[in-house]
């Protein structure tokens, strides 16, 4: 799941795992720490769902199956506060689309592209569910809701995302104000009345779209209006947008069950941004120091994140054909070390092919 976040220091990535000048903004590495939690959440709850397909474990353990949930809605709300946190001045500078556009292609497309393939070269050597050059084409292109790469339907709905900033960057700020309000509203009505659907309108405005509108308000909230034009309309707004919503999700939650999936993820996105607000503050006022170790696997969470799970896949496979009595006797350990494989081999990927990767685009 490809997401930026932003750092002061010369010579590190930001959340998104690029290279920052140190005169953008203030460092946050508490984003950098939440990017790791969400994408160990993740990796736990592959391991846990992996384990049950292959039917090693009769019942899936539902609380390990919540955190894969809550670590892709971290990363969308993550996405939603860096993608205006470092892009807010573009806002009305058509020039700036451009270079905007192309920042945020080369950032997640090649690297998703190139695990893609490997992953499609994986398929064709052990001669197992084999895929076609149509799927392969639709899911470069962000056209296939359920992609090669497992995780890569994360990355449909962060591509949407970014072209709608893309297109509030050409109308301005008012303009993407109202975008986003007319945005919300329909997403209200549509999940209100028709409930999940597998059309492209219930994709369109699917509840996944709360959590990047969440972060983008909390983004609003905590921009310095002494650093940007209109700073304080821009706060005033996201006020007003974060209490529409808290009072749609005290009002459906009323309602009851019809639209209790709508509450559930209204309320859900608003206390992730609030967890994340509150980590963002904790930074800027009481100078909170973090772990290195997590703030490395934030810049690695990327990379982390479109490995994983085609690893844990195989290793488990290998695992229950050649030492079955591990799966049998010893499956929670097993599992464990697996996913800590999966996650060194996450690490391998950001150092030898991410990193260079970036540094041959840009």
């Amino acid at each position: 799941m490809t997401l930026a976040c932003n750092l002061q220091l010369s010579g590190h990535l930001n959340t998104a795992g690029e290279p920052i000048p140190p005169t953008i903004k203030p460092k946050l590495e508490t984003l950098q720490v939440l990017r790791a939690v969400a994408a160990l959440c993740v990796v736990v709850f592959h391991a846990n769902d992996i384990a049950y397909i292959l039917k090693l474990t009769e019942t899936p353990h539902f609380i390990l199956m919540h955190l894969g949930d809550l670590g892709v809605n971290l990363f969308f709300v993550l996405s939603g506060f860096i993608i205006f946190y470092i892009h807010a001045k573009d806002l009305g500078l058509p020039e700036q689309a451009r270079r905007y556009t192309w920042r945020r292609f080369s950032r997640v497309w090649p690297l998703y592209a190139l695990i893609t393939l490997a992953n499609c070269g994986v398929l064709f050597v052990i001669g197992s569910n084999q895929v076609s050059g149509a799927e392969i084409v639709s899911s470069l292109l962000f056209l296939q809701v359920k992609p090669i790469v497992n995780v890569g339907w994360t990355l449909v709905h962060e591509a949407f995302f970014y072209v709608l900033f893309g297109i509030a960057i050409v109308g301005g700020r008012k303009f993407g104000m109202w975008l986003v309000t007319c945005f919300a509203l329909i997403a209200i009505y549509t999940q209100w009345t028709t409930g999940p659907s597998e059309s492209i309108y219930g994709w369109i405005f699917a509840t996944q779209k709360w959590y990047f509108i969440s972060g983008l308000g909390l983004a609003c909230l905590l921009t310095d209006p002494t650093e940007q034009q209109a700073g304080t309309a821009a706060q005033k707004f996201a006020g007003s947008l974060f209490g529409l919503l808290i009072a749609t999700a005290v009002v459906v939650g009323i309602l009851g069950d019809a639209v209790d999936e709508l509450s559930f993820h209204l309320t859900m996105s608003l206390g992730l941004a609030a967890m994340v607000g509150l980590c963002i503050w904790s930074e800027r006022t009481m100078n909170l120091r973090v772990p290195r170790l997590l703030v490395y696997l934030g810049d690695a969470s990327y990379s982390i994140y479109l490995v994983h799970s085609s690893a844990i896949f195989h290793l488990v496979k290998l695992t229950k054909r050649y030492m079955p009595s591990l799966c049998t006797n010893h499956l929670t350990m097993t599992l464990c070390c697996i996913s800590f494989i999966a996650v060194l081999g996450g690490i391998s990927c950001y150092e030898l092919v991410e990193k260079r990767l970036i540094r041959w685009i840009r």
